[in-house]
């Protein structure tokens, strides 16, 4: 949806630029182009912390693992609308979601990630991960690209 949003945004704006459409189609086009942009780069920051979540978690020893685990435990439990069952929550949860959380955690902790140069913030990874495809496909390029480390959450 986004996506297709910002594509009628370029479109307005064209026609704005070009005095086919009026200011007011243009201003639409500017809203919708802002707004494609802004939850295109929301779902990267969290896919992003997702995939280097999963690549820190891995790395470290068991007690970090325990560590984040009952980080994740608190962050869910003091939520604006509390889990009463983290350990449910999270087995349930997409591995995205999930390592988005992870992600949280660590960064409350003060772990940094193995690679690239910290966390971004994100405030629910769980809405910013859904439905975050392409989001996630650009940000395991850019790691790969820039790090060569491959990163994959489906063997999660």
């Amino acid at each position: 949806m986004s996506f297709w949003a910002g594509v009628l945004g370029i479109g307005l704006i064209a026609g704005f630029l070009f005095n086919n459409t009026g200011w007011l189609y243009g201003s639409i086009g500017a809203a919708l182009l802002w707004f494609s942009i802004a939850r295109f780069w929301s779902r990267y920051k969290a896919a992003s912390n997702a995939l280097l979540a999963k690549y820190t978690f891995e790395h470290l020893p068991e007690s970090g693992k325990e560590a984040v685990l009952e980080e994740v435990a608190k962050i869910m439990t003091k939520a604006r609308f509390p889990i009463k069952e983290p350990e449910a929550a999270l087995a349930g949860m997409q591995p995205a979601a999930r390592f988005g959380f992870y992600a949280l955690a660590m960064a409350g902790l003060g772990i940094a990630p193995k690679v690239g140069t910290g966390w971004y913030d994100v405030q629910n990874p769980y809405t910013q991960t859904m439905g975050a495809h392409r989001e996630f496909a650009t940000a395991r390029h850019q790691l790969h690209r820039k790090y060569g480390v491959d990163i994959d959450l489906t063997s999660a």
